[in-house]
């Protein structure tokens, strides 16, 4: 069996021979087999990190890595998006992002956030590249999510493709973004008391739509909130949806997997 982690961060600061290892025995702890097989995607958020990304896609077994500018790190990021290209044009880097918008903190800096998404989504069209979207707005407020659609329904309308990661949203902005021709990637959080409207969700997203991803080293699953997350927790989130859909998790880990290999133009 095939498991795709379509999102997983790696900190720069962190020793890589460890974070391996640390995955690697969350894998097997989770349910994972020594015949099963663990593809992950790191993700850049910033020029450090898109650094650390391409460092781990390159030292783990058929890696692959995003390069982009996270909208927490808009307004602060010295590197200008011209100078991801040069990321964006390694082999391994299959997507553009983490990118997006964020309104929760309602800091000031939305026309920033806006300026670095729309270049950027420039970029992924011009390098033919996937983008990883981050949207994310204050409690039962949706400004992040209309601008975003915009945006979305203009990149996807060109010809691009994207993913929604870490939806949180209503069943409605799902049906929005799906009817673009975004993927919507579902985490741990799926997992969270709370989190009914991520259930409803994960519940109705087309097979061939549906991302699993981790996000680690945030939001671990229950039974392990409050620890560093991993990419080897990925089954833990698999058996998840696939009790939400009634379905069995290695269908779910299946169709996941094929999902998150087109999306990143792997074999």
């Amino acid at each position: 069996m095939i498991y795709f982690d379509s999102h997983f961060h790696f900190d720069p600061e962190d020793d890589l021979n460890g974070v391996q290892t640390r995955m690697r025995e969350a894998f097997a702890a989770a349910g994972g087999t020594a015949e099963d097989e663990l593809l992950v995607a790191s993700m850049g958020g910033g020029w450090q990190e898109s650094l650390a990304a391409r460092k781990f896609a390159h030292a783990w077994p058929n890696g692959v890595f995003s390069a982009g500018i996270h909208p927490g790190a808009a307004a602060k990021e010295t590197v200008s998006p011209e100078e991801f290209r040069e990321l964006l044009r390694d082999p391994a880097c299959r997507a553009v992002g983490e990118l997006g918008l964020d309104y929760f903190y309602q800091d000031g800096t939305r026309t920033r956030q806006l300026e670095v998404l729309e270049t950027f989504l420039g970029m992924a069209l011009e390098e033919k590249l996937p983008v990883i979207l981050h949207c994310r707005d204050q409690e039962n407020r949706f400004q992040a999510y209309e601008d975003m659609s915009c945006l979305t329904a203009a990149f996807t309308g060109a010809g691009g493709k994207a993913v929604v990661h870490c939806f949180t949203g209503t069943v409605p902005w799902a049906e929005c973004f799906l009817a673009q021709g975004c993927l919507l990637g579902v985490t741990g959080i799926v997992t969270f008391n709370r989190a009914e409207n991520v259930r409803q969700v994960a519940a109705m997203i087309p097979e061939d739509k549906l991302l699993a991803e981790t996000d680690s080293p945030y939001l671990a699953p229950v039974p392990l909130r409050g620890q560093a997350n991993t990419a080897g927790n990925l089954p833990i989130i698999i058996r998840k949806i696939a009790q939400i859909r009634q379905d069995t998790p290695d269908h779910i880990a299946e169709i996941t997997a094929r999902n998150a290999a087109r999306f990143y133009g792997m074999n």
